[in-house]
């Protein structure tokens, strides 16, 4: 389970009342005048200080590597000059974190931005590509091509993010329907992806978990 938290110590309170069957993994993030995601664009300061309360922590971590469009666009010119330094902090976070660390990460990298891709094979980190249906439906062909190449590139060894089946920190998140669901689950099991994450937990109801049984 993923649990978004502002810091370590928020998420080590919260992940203490969960069932002993579920594996927490802290998901860190932001105000928005930081840029609320990690990546080379987030304000530096906020990502040391990130990295520093981590330094000793051997917790599950997950690296949402979104840009702050929706947050704080000022942040694409102010730290600009601090884009390559913040992807080496990043990539320095990786290499010497004890802790296992998943890097969310979007399905189409522009070439420009092929720098904060983050390579297993280099980092040993797990990707989840996201993949969210409700908000751009790519229709099955594409989205099978695509998932099939990752499914390659990464030897088999990545997950994909399904959603949205709740509103998210956007606020207008448009909602997933079960068909679609369906078929997004389908086509990773027919490609042979064996994990998936779905966003986000509050909204799984009864018909999403007939999808869910239906499928797996």
């Amino acid at each position: 389970m993923f649990i978004a938290c502002k810091s370590l110590k928020e998420f080590k309170l919260v992940s203490k009342g969960l069932k002993k069957n579920i594996t927490p993994v802290y998901w860190p993030i932001f105000d928005n005048k930081d840029g609320y995601w990690v990546s080379s664009f987030t304000r530096r300061r906020a990502l040391v200080n990130l990295f520093s309360e981590l330094k000793s922590s051997k917790v599950p971590v997950m690296l949402d590597m979104e840009l702050p469009f929706t947050r704080n666009k000022f942040l694409f010119l102010s730290e600009l000059l601090n884009c390559f330094r913040n992807n080496k902090l990043i990539n320095d976070f990786l290499k010497n974190y004890k802790g296992k660390v998943y890097t969310a990460e979007y399905l189409f990298e522009p070439f420009f931005l092929n720098f904060m891709y983050k390579d297993p094979k280099v980092y040993g980190n797990k990707v989840i590509k996201m993949v969210y249906s409700s908000m751009v439906n790519l229709g099955e062909f594409i989205l099978t091509h695509e998932l099939k190449h990752d499914y390659e590139k990464e030897k088999g060894d990545f997950l994909v993010g399904l959603g949205t089946i709740a509103i998210g920190v956007l606020g207008d998140e448009p909602i997933l329907s079960s068909k679609l669901l369906e078929r997004d689950l389908r086509l990773c099991k027919e490609i042979g992806i064996k994990e998936v994450v779905i966003f986000r937990l509050g909204g799984l109801n009864k018909e999403y978990l007939k999808v869910i049984k239906k499928v797996l």
